[in-house]
């Protein structure tokens, strides 16, 4: 039995080499500390060989590089750095895989690999913006399995200068217990990863499958209907589907796996929970023959929507879901009243709305009226949604004002996130701003199209708006030329004329000081004053609390004094051990088993 240290034996010691408390302690360690601070965990590595092989199985469970921002995290690159003949040991672990891109260390070779130093990996001084796709090691990890598997995130390279040779095939890695499988596709060809053949073998490799993400940026296909409805009939357990492949940007083209029979064997999933496709035909939800079923035996479990839809499929396909709690719509071309078919559905425990108009669309006042009163439990109102690589389309609000954004407060007392844009941002003042920020507490993030008189706004507003929000957006009208001094012109968004900056600069600190929980600004309309707001949030030498002499109860004290005890440089603090000089790396490092376990070795180690 390995001890602890050398002498005489005591109770503490002979506990501490039991395996059951040893467990005890490091899961407890990684429950407290793992989300924070992976050095905790590596340090359990090196106290004695029990405790390494416990440290290394909680330790091993994730192993990518898009899960945390933690540098102390195990990536692909640490897996493949070991041994050939002990890389499996390690392999037998991971239940979270993730192979993406990564911020790499810059190095000689211009792959980013691991520097091979003392200093271990992740020093300021060695990050290179280029990015790593962990894909490339691929090859050194095909003779491996990964027994306990559960989920698994697969990234295509975002250039064409990976080979062939380093792309991964996805049935590699498809394992018994897998639950969860997440393919994003950057470039042709994605069937590399999503193809008839992948999906074919996910059905017969992966029996417990309940979740499936396949998002390929670039307006390809290269799933046929007919497989795809082959693998959701054999997919009983299926429970979060999102489907993201054939779509163009401006959906000229639709070229989808999705078909009438897909929709239809969805529409049957018992345990269907989230469905987030890119389109759904009208014709696709006739063919459910809705009118000679029973409404409650279709889409008995949903409770998230997300596809782009016409009018008159919201219509028909909102009645069926009673339940739903999350709906996010892109409206069809030519649906112009699509968001009134959403308010007026009757949608009761909805909590997250958000609504794509389509060119031309008008939202009435009414229906947004209707649409906070039917639901009291309203968290999230986005109005646009904005997708990725597209402008957002502003809907007509015709008879929108202040007194509408107020009444409307009232009834969101929920509201965490609210965005409300518009193609007139001169119809909301900053009454509307005050008004969310009254009414609702638990306002988190606001996105308005507004015109606000900062001045006005400052004076007459008692010292704290909101303890809440974090994130305020603006969007206002264009912003005027500067003139000849750099002093803004732009009288609505400055609320007088030309501003100096010395003028500039107490308006900031004012606005600050009425939102003091806020960590970001985008004034659209008065670019000097978002940059005078966000300087002061990112002030080093002073903390925004002190700068504004506004008390918020928080004490930064010892924040203040452990960041004037950190190292400047790209050298690791003294109490810290870079990642490769613990166990990741194991070429570096003898067999977890054979640590030392004595007082005087460790010391030494």
């Amino acid at each position: 039995m390995a001890h602890l240290y050398d002498g005489p034996e005591s109770a503490t010691s002979r506990a501490l080499c039991l395996p059951e408390i040893v467990s005890a302690i490091v899961l407890r360690i990684y429950d407290d500390y793992l989300l924070d601070d992976d050095r905790t965990i590596l340090a359990c590595t090196l106290v004695a060989s029990l405790w390494a092989t416990e440290a290394n199985r909680h330790l091993w469970k994730f192993c990518g590089n898009g899960l945390t921002e933690s540098k102390d995290r195990p990536y692909v690159r640490h897996l493949a750095a070991i041994a050939p003949e002990r890389r499996q040991k390690y392999a037998n672990y991971i239940r979270i895989l993730e192979i993406c891109n990564e911020r790499a260390a810059d190095t000689d070779d211009g792959h980013g690999s691991a520097p091979d130093t003392d200093e271990g990996v992740g020093n300021a001084k060695d990050i290179d913006e280029r990015d790593l796709w962990e894909g490339q090691f691929h090859h050194q990890l095909a003779q491996l399995s990964f027994p306990r598997l559960e989920e698994l995130e697969l990234h295509g390279p975002r250039n064409d200068n990976t080979s062939r040779h380093d792309r991964p095939p996805l049935a590699q890695y498809l394992q018994p217990n897998l639950k969860k499988i997440s393919l994003v596709i950057f470039q042709e060809p994605m069937n590399l990863l999503a193809s008839d053949e992948s999906l074919a073998e996910m059905t017969t490799r992966c029996a417990g499958l309940n979740n499936l993400s396949v998002w390929s940026y670039p307006a390809v296909n290269s799933v046929s209907p007919r497989a795809f409805t082959s693998f959701l009939q054999a997919t009983v357990s299926l429970v979060d589907l999102k489907w993201g492949t054939g779509l163009d940007a401006s959906r000229a083209e639709r070229c989808t796996s999705m078909s009438s029979e897909a929709l239809t064997c969805l529409a049957h999933r018992p345990s269907l929970e989230h469905l987030d496709v890119q389109y759904i035909q009208d014709s696709w939800i006739k063919d459910l023959h809705i009118e000679t079923l029973s409404p409650q035996s279709l889409f008995t479990a949903l409770r998230s929507l997300e596809c782009a839809i016409s009018a008159d499929g919201l219509q028909i396909l909102l009645p069926l879901l009673p339940d739903l709690w999350r709906l996010r719509v892109a409206a069809d071309p030519g649906s112009i009243h699509a968001f009134s078919v959403i308010a007026n559905a009757g949608l009761t425990k909805i909590k997250d709305v958000g609504f794509e108009p389509c060119p031309g669309a008008t939202v009435c006042a009414a229906d947004l009226l209707t649409l906070v009163k039917n639901a009291p439990d309203l968290e999230e109102l986005v109005i646009p949604v904005q997708r990725v690589g597209l402008d957002p389309t502003l809907p007509v609000f015709p008879d929108l004002d202040d007194v509408v954004v107020e009444e409307l407060a009232t009834f969101l007392s929920k509201i965490v996130r609210f965005t409300l844009l518009t193609s007139d941002p001169t119809s909301l003042t900053e009454k509307s701003l005050i008004a969310l920020c009254t009414h609702c507490p638990a306002l988190g993030t606001c996105e308005l199209s507004a015109t606000v008189n900062w001045t006005k706004l400052i004076r007459e507003t008692p010292s704290c708006l909101s303890s809440k929000l974090s994130h305020l957006s603006i969007h206002g009208p264009e912003e005027e030329e500067e003139d000849e001094n750099g002093e803004a012109q732009n009288e609505n968004a400055l609320g007088q004329g030309s501003v100096r900056t010395e003028e500039l600069q107490e308006m900031a600190k004012g606005i600050v000081k009425l939102l003091p929980s806020m960590d970001m600004l985008e004034t659209f309309s008065n670019f000097p004053l978002m940059v005078a707001v966000m300087d002061i949030l990112r002030s080093e030498q002073t903390s925004v609390i002190d700068l504004l002499d506004y008390n918020t109860g928080h004490d930064d004290t010892a924040h203040d004094e452990q960041a004037q005890n950190e190292p400047t440089g790209g050298e690791p603090a003294p109490d810290e051990v870079p990642l490769d000089d613990l166990t990741l790396v194991d070429e570096r490092h003898p067999d977890p088993s054979n640590i030392p376990d004595t007082q005087e070795q460790q010391g030494s180690g």
